[in-house]
């Protein structure tokens, strides 16, 4: 997600289009709080009751870690942007 931030940041940049930056963010950030961890939290065939404790850590490290990565990314590519590359 790293990654696909940057170069959409990087992009975007290219084309002159830098207050798009703000739906990159808020496309992941959406992503990275409801859509992910469903993908990754295990499946549960026989409609038992279990603990719920792998989910709760697998959505609380997509909303922290994933999260606050953006979050830093987002941060840290515009000081970037505004000290290193044009000033």
């Amino acid at each position: 997600m790293l990654v696909i931030q940057v170069i959409g940041y990087i992009l975007l940049d290219k084309y002159n289009l830098s207050k798009w930056k703000y739906l990159v963010l808020g496309i992941i950030l959406i992503l990275n709080v409801f859509i992910l961890p469903d993908y990754f939290i295990p499946h549960n065939p026989n409609h038992k009751p279990i603990c719920g404790m792998p989910a709760m850590g697998i959505t609380l490290a997509f909303w922290i870690i994933g999260g606050g990565t953006t979050l830093v990314t987002h941060f840290v590519y515009g000081i970037f942007q505004k000290y290193l590359l044009r000033g």
